[in-house]
């Protein structure tokens, strides 16, 4: 918020539910900064930083595991062209880290590094990493970033998706191996929407399975993969025989390729594992994939008041290896911006629970919008 003057910061909880403890812990961080202003009057302020300690509630303080997946600030430097980001922890249990970043801002190299125990760890310095963390160690994950700070936007941001999960040793699986089909039809006509899933089991080569597609019109297409972050890193691509046409970019448990317009023409979509796993965590991978085909009936050109959406329906089921499930520990935080059905004007999300949980569901006011939330037991309906 912009603020300008004095004023008292109020901090409440009206929680009387039973079986929630009677103490919580939690830490209180302020930060204010000057507002930037850019060319237009419009004032702005800069991405968060990346957090420098997970010990807070926040994060390890109480929990045994960590998702991060969102814009962080790239920090500046007064001098030189290196500057650098430091993030400390600690885990109680045996865990898989993993860390990966697809840099879309060209002026920027970004790099990781990490420790244990002031000892340095292998490391691949290409935006992407996975290690195995143990109790009692102190760890330091290290983000480099090289630039032109002297030219670079004071509010550069770059996308980071972060994790630390746990290693259940005691998960049996039966993996019931099935890819993508060789092709998908559709009539152009109609719009095309579909949502399937598949397994298979990681190797010492990254995963790389393929689905051909005709369009005979020009037409608009989405693809969305949605996959557990903590076991996998997973991508779609849509591409030519030697082109590619789009590659899909990180979100919460999740690889999407935004609407983008197709020429008539054949081409692929791909999903891969940019790189292999490390033996000892390679286990069977479950991972949806949503695509959505609808022809443009204008194709001399797309009129002004073409919308794009930007974000995604609400998952109609939260039973999936990207939400609820045994490797996660039957643990699912669930963060992020969502489609409003402006047809229907609701929407539902079916889950199952195997031991009594606790639940908490926060919607920020919109001002738009007036959404109202009702939970209920399928059982009794």
């Amino acid at each position: 918020d912009r603020f300008d003057g004095t004023g008292w910061l109020t901090s409440w909880t009206n929680t009387t539910l039973n079986n929630f403890p009677k103490c919580v812990y939690f830490d209180f961080e302020l930060r204010m900064t000057d507002i930037v202003l850019f060319a237009s009057p419009i004032a702005t302020t800069c991405a968060d930083p990346v957090p420098s300690n997970l010990s807070s509630p926040r994060y390890l303080g109480t929990s045994e595991r960590v998702h991060l997946q969102q814009n962080f600030l790239v920090p500046h430097s007064s001098g030189g062209f290196e500057s650098e980001d430091k993030i400390t922890f600690q885990v109680r249990k045996r865990s898989i880290l993993r860390a990966f970043t697809k840099v879309t801002n060209g002026d920027v190299d970004i790099g990781f590094s990490m420790t244990e125990n002031e000892k340095i760890l292998p490391h691949e310095v290409i935006g992407k990493m996975s290690s195995i963390l143990y109790p009692n160690k102190t760890y330091a994950f290290t983000i480099s970033y090289s630039a032109d700070f002297s030219l670079l936007d004071p509010c550069a941001n770059w996308n980071f998706e972060f994790s630390i999960a746990p290693i259940a040793e005691s998960v049996t699986e039966t993996c019931h191996e099935s890819l993508l089909p060789s092709s998908i039809i559709w009539v152009p006509s109609q719009v095309y929407e579909s949502q399937n899933f598949y397994e298979f089991t990681q190797t010492a080569s990254p995963l790389l399975t393929s689905t051909s597609l005709s369009i005979t019109q020009y037409s608009y297409f989405r693809a969305l993969i949605m996959f557990d972050f903590a076991w996998s890193n997973l991508a779609v691509r849509i591409r030519t025989n030697d082109t590619d046409i789009a590659t899909g970019y990180n979100g919460n448990n999740a690889n999407l390729i935004d609407s983008i317009e197709l020429a008539p023409g054949r081409y692929i979509i791909d999903i891969f594992e940019p790189e292999a796993v490390q033996e000892e965590l390679r286990k069977c991978i479950r991972f949806s994939l949503m695509v959505g085909i609808a022809t443009m009936y204008n194709t001399n050109q797309i009129l002004p008041t073409t919308t794009i959406c930007q974000t995604i329906d609400l998952p109609k089921t939260f039973d999936s290896i990207a939400y609820i499930s045994e490797i996660s520990g039957n643990h699912m935080h669930f963060q992020q911006d969502i489609l409003i059905n402006t047809k229907t004007r609701s929407a539902a999300v079916q889950f199952h629970i195997v031991t009594p949980s606790d639940l908490r569901v926060l919607v920020p006011t919109n001002h738009v919008v007036d959404i109202d939330i009702t939970l209920y037991s399928v059982d009794d309906v």
